[in-house]
């Protein structure tokens, strides 16, 4: 059986970890494959909306949209298309 999916949120590339220490190696959390106007949101571990973007070139450098640095641990994103199709999972920040 040969299954077809059409749906945009599978062809996402979100990696599980990153470590912003400025090595110049895995320093951010990009997602591949998104286009204007999707919307990616980063909580930590006590439910609080750290980083939110709208953009077809979302990153996360570690740090609060308030500038503040983050501290290492696991945080949760949810990603949401302009179709309504929604991702969620986690992503390990190690400094």
């Amino acid at each position: 059986n040969v299954y077809l999916c059409d749906s945009t949120i599978d062809s996402l590339n979100i990696p599980n970890v990153f470590t912003p220490n400025y090595d110049g190696v895995n320093d951010l959390f990009e997602i591949k494959g998104l286009t204007k106007g999707d919307k990616v949101q980063i909580y930590n571990r006590w439910g609080t909306l750290v980083f939110e973007t709208e953009s077809e070139k979302a990153y996360w450098d570690g740090y609060t949209t308030s500038g503040e640095p983050c501290s290492n641990g696991v945080y949760f994103y949810t990603v949401t298309l302009l179709s309504g199709e929604t991702r969620k999972g986690y992503v390990t920040l190690i400094k």
